[in-house]
């Protein structure tokens, strides 16, 4: 610190001598530091040499001309997972800028100053993808080309990637059969924002094509038939050469041919493919050399138990072949096996061969010799030892048992021991962790009784004691955590269940910001093993909060609509199940290809996770056409366009319209998949139709609005509830139709009121192609007619449907259909109020509406109604399956006395061909009761499933 002082001097101020000194010296610093500026510097700047050294500042430099409201300096930081202070090494820089290097391309400086690391780290984001538009992928989708490709939408752009992604593109076309396929990717910058949009284009060239397919060695079985198997061959025989050739389905070919000679008796068949290509004109020459070897013959000899057709099954040389003989080997081993289990336990399995020529061709026999000894029955099970466990419950953990009405008795070696560890996993389930079980069995060789003896040392059961849970300063209170537990005082001591608790004081924790909780039990056993005290430890880890959410690919769904669905709010606790139900949650709202939550400092054990949310966004708007042919309402055209996330919000805002033959039908609506936030789905939309069902006297014409509530419970659950307001017009069809046959009121517009409360289950596997699972559903319509009663009532309907697949080749698929009109402000009924019954989505045999009909062949409909099928849908190959199937139906309550209440019966046959949206049927329906005037049954064409 320079103090000045002063005297006064003929009235001026006079510095005193020190003063002088002072300035002096000042002075000639000043002079120096202007003549040599770096002699005085605060501290020398160097280059890091790789020591480790404190890092005393982080300065981040982010360089991007894109127009984004992504905080990159913040990500960056967050991804870095840097801090002041800590040491830096080479090795924990390199960590540090890896996952920069995903973002963008980075540079970066490490100064040293007063021994401390000054890191400078420049990032220059890349730009994103905004588009891929994909030219000339015919004949594959759209689908498969993005999927043969490594980048999305959405994803960061590399100039240098584009190459790959050539390559890749064009391997997919070649292995389609193209010969040199061309593919061109070429990018350009959006003005609006400065991201990227894609154009990979396509040029696939000519393609293979088989010219024909010559073979070789073929002496059992003809060119012809052979042929007839290859996929190859019938292709380029049904397009006249012209279909394109591919190596994959070619060598699919060869197995194929392969065990179809297998299963004709060729075991030891090898078959050898070639192909030659013409370069003039891509014409492939193929050649199938096979070595048939001989053909085998199997024979039985000393089975007296099991048949010769049981035991084929046992043969497994149709899948495996021979090789080696080892399909022999194992042949003889599932024969064994087979014996066993049905209480053979001496039995011997031997096989021997022969070769022979017959008529010019090798033939091998193959005799397998069985020495099935005598055969052990259970005739008495005896169980010692036991006095905790009643003798009832021990046998009924048993399989080892005497006959019975469904039990052949059979003894087998590995069943009782089987048995014995059930036995003992009861017990310890009860608490007693010595217990020993011992089995014996007494075989009388001559009569092949057993007598097997379970023999049981109970040992002391120990049951819990006292129950602590440690450290007491938990973010939830001891008590709270107790709850969570399976175990108590009192209750038996099972290790396992003791892991369970473990978890469960975990999973309970975890949630409120300590995902690196551990929880473990330590147990303490009394000397005589009949107490065990239970110490819980639980270490919560470190409080983790949720730092910042950045996201990236969402062009259009706005920001603010991704955070409220991700429901983590920064500062608050971080959950990590919270945050993968988040990412399933967005990827179910069909607005994305795919979402992926990267957590930022998870791994790292941080206080502070940051995710980053990166998603690739669905084309929004779609056009989508079609037609065809159904019985139950003939030539048919639709259309309908729409956008999938309309405002940003995954709002679906859609119309559509359909014309046929028996009316047409349009609707605009709009659906909200999170309404106010809630899992509850809304659909709010206005329709006006036209309907002339086949066979019926009367039409309707209605103009409607409605909106309709639905809410998803865990997995199979699902609750509705649907208001509908409709103006309806019922009209009488046909020349010959007067005002007389029908109620004159119901020919007069009505406006109905309907809610519509619903509940449905479905655990099915799939909803295209269903195989296993059940789908059930409950529906009551509640209407209110506001200018007459005739719509006052009530209408239930029940559906329930089942799927089971015994083999892969056979599902069995059963449905039960009811349904019951109740009135409450009258006994009048509009016809179109009714339910109508026959027809392909009903019962089939029948023409449409025309289960019930009265004697002028008119359909007639019932309050109430009921309609059961079953199937077997059997896969017969190439994408075909035969469904032979059995229907039934009845109606009843009808206005009149037309027709019979009796329940209809058909029986029928269809065809139906698997198509990747669902099958194209052909069915035809016999009816099983004909009456006098009746066909006798009907030919359906349905697109999907009938059920």
């Amino acid at each position: 610190m320079i103090r000045s002082c002063a005297l006064p001097y003929k009235g001026r101020p006079v510095a005193c001598g020190r003063c002088r000194c002072l300035a002096i010296l000042a002075a000639v610093v000043l002079l120096a530091s202007i003549l040599a500026p770096g002699a005085f510097a605060a501290a020398e700047t160097t280059e890091w040499d790789g020591r480790p050294l404190p890092l005393a500042a982080i300065e981040l430099q982010v360089s991007t001309e894109f127009e984004d409201h992504l905080d990159w300096q913040g990500l960056a930081r967050a991804a870095m997972g840097l801090a002041e202070g800590e040491m830096l090494t080479p090795d924990r820089l390199a960590d540090a800028l890896a996952p920069l290097a995903a973002f963008g391309r980075t540079r970066q400086t490490v100064a040293v100053r007063d021994g401390q690391a000054h890191l400078h780290v420049v990032l220059t984001p890349f730009g994103l993808i905004h588009t891929i538009a994909i030219r000339g992928n015919y004949p594959l989708f759209e689908r498969d080309v993005r999927n043969a490709m490594t980048i999305a939408s959405g994803d960061f752009f590399d100039p240098a990637a584009m190459p790959d992604q050539e390559k890749l593109v064009a391997e997919r076309f070649r292995a389609e059969g193209y010969v040199d396929p061309q593919v061109t990717i070429t990018w350009r910058q959006r003005p609006a924002d400065g991201h990227f949009d894609i154009d990979v284009t396509i040029e696939k060239g000519p393609h293979q094509t088989l010219e024909q397919v010559v073979l070789e060695g073929n002496r059992n079985v003809g060119d012809g038939a052979l042929r007839r198997r290859m996929a190859s061959w019938r292709r380029s025989w049904l397009a006249l050469g012209l279909a394109r050739f591919k190596t994959t389905r070619f060598t699919q070919d060869l197995r194929r041919l392969t065990d179809y000679y297998r299963r004709k008796g060729f075991a030891d068949v090898v078959i050898e493919g070639d192909t030659a290509i013409d370069p003039a004109d891509h014409s492939v020459q193929g050649k199938l050399i096979i070595a048939e070897g001989p053909r085998y013959e199997v024979e039985f000899s000393g089975n007296d138990f099991f048949s010769d057709r049981r035991l084929r099954k046992s043969l497994v040389l149709a899948e495996t072949g021979n090789r080696g003989n080892i399909g022999l080997r194992r042949s003889s081993h599932e024969i064994r096996r087979r014996y066993l289990k049905a209480g053979f336990a001496d039995v011997k399995v031997r096989w021997q061969s022969e070769d022979a020529t017959v008529a010019g061709k090798a033939l091998r026999r193959i005799t397998f010799t069985i020495e099935e000894g005598v055969r052990h029955i259970v005739t008495a099970v005896v169980i010692e030892g036991n006095q905790t466990l009643d003798e009832q419950t021990l046998r009924g953990q048993m399989l080892t048992r005497t006959p019975g009405w469904i039990r052949s008795g059979a003894y087998v070696a590995e069943v009782l021991e089987e048995d014995r560890v059930a036995i003992r996993a009861l017990y310890h389930s009860e608490g007693f962790l010595d217990v020993q079980a011992d089995t014996s069995a007494v075989v009388d060789p001559d009569s092949g009784q057993v007598t097997v003896t379970m023999t049981i040392a109970e040992g002391p059961r120990t049951l819990v004691g006292d129950i602590a849970i440690a450290p007491q300063n938990l973010p939830i209170p001891t008590e709270q955590l107790r709850e969570e537990l399976v175990l108590g005082p009192g209750d038996p001591y099972l290790p396992v269940r003791c892991r369970d608790d473990e978890e469960r004081l975990a999973a309970r924790i975890a949630p409120l910001g300590h995902p690196h909780v551990n929880a473990r039990g330590v147990t303490t056993l009394s000397e005589d093993r009949t107490r065990a005290d239970i110490r819980y430890q639980v270490d919560p880890g470190p409080s983790v909060k949720v730092g910042d959410l950045y996201f990236l690919g969402n062009f259009r769904t706005r920001e603010k609509f991704l955070r409220r669905e991700m429901g983590s709010q920064p500062d608050a606790p971080f959950a990590l199940q919270q945050v993968w139900e988040a990412q399933r949650d967005l990827r179910d709202l069909n607005i994305f290809d795919s979402v992926q939550v990267r957590t930022i400092g998870l791994k790292e054990r941080e206080e502070t996770v940051h995710l980053l949310v990166q998603a690739a966004e669905q084309k929004p708007y779609y056009v989508e056409l079609g037609g065809g042919y159904q019985s139950d309402k003939g030539l048919y055209g639709r259309t309908r366009l729409g956008d999938r996330n309309f405002l940003g919000t995954a709002k679906e805002l859609r119309a559509g319209a359909e014309i046929s033959e028996v009316g047409y039908r349009w609707e605009a609506a709009i659906s909200e998949p999170r309404l106010l936030g809630s899992r509850i789905r809304a659909d709010a939309g206005v329709f006006g139709e036209r309907s002339e069902p086949f066979n019926q006297q009367f039409g309707t014409q209605s103009l409607g609005a409605g909106v309709n509530f639905a809410r998803g419970w865990g997995r199979h659950y699902t609750t509705a509830l649907a208001l509908r307001y409709e103006r309806r017009e019922q009209f009488l069809r046909g020349r010959s139709q007067t005002t007389d046959q029908v109620d004159p009121d119901t020919l007069a517009p009505r406006g109905i009121l309907v809610a519509t409360p619903s509940v449905q289950y479905d655990s099915r596997d799939s909803f295209i192609r269903p195989r296993f699972g059940h789908l059930a559903g409950f529906a009551v319509d509640i209407s209110k007619g506001l200018d007459t009663t005739l719509d006052d009532f009530i209408k239930y309907r029940i559906d329930a449907r089942t799927f089971y697949t015994p083999h892969p080749r056979l599902t069995l698929a059963g449905r039960v259909w009811f349904g019951l009109l109740e009135p409450y402000g009258g006994d009048a009924v509009p016809l179109d109020q009714l339910f109508f019954l026959g027809g392909t989505n009903s019962v089939r045999g029948f023409g449409e509406n025309l289960l019930r009909f009265d004697n002028e062949g008119k359909p007639v409909g019932g309050r109430m109604a009921l309609a059961a099928g079953l199937e077997a849908r059997i896969d017969i190959g190439r994408n075909f399956e035969l469904v032979p199937f059995l229907d039934a139906g009845r109606l009843w309550q009808t206005p009149g006395d037309a027709g019979s209440d009796a329940l209809r019966w058909t029986t029928g046959l269809g065809l139906q061909y698997i198509t990747p949206i669902g099958p194209i049927g052909l069915f035809y329906g016999h009816k099983l009761d004909r009456r006098p005037n009746e066909s006798p049954g009907a030919l359906h064409l349905s697109i999907g499933y009938t059920f």
